[in-house]
């Protein structure tokens, strides 16, 4: 820290805390939302889906 006034020092010290918990905070919160998307996930919600039908298979065949 490159203060020289103890004023300084404390309310920069009061900033960087206050960045540290709010990050930790975000991770939580980025924990718990990807928490909640792996379970969706493996009960069989969300994620993408294809029906089986078109995609590459049926552009290949029209090529050939």
């Amino acid at each position: 820290m490159t203060a020289h006034d103890p004023l300084q020092k404390e309310m920069a010290t009061q900033k960087k805390e206050e960045r540290v918990t709010q990050a930790e905070l975000d991770k939580e919160a980025a924990r718990e939302h990807n928490a909640a998307a792996t379970t969706g996930h493996q009960l069989g919600q969300g994620g993408h889906h294809t029906t089986g039908t078109g995609g590459a298979a049926q552009t290949r065949r029209q090529f050939v």
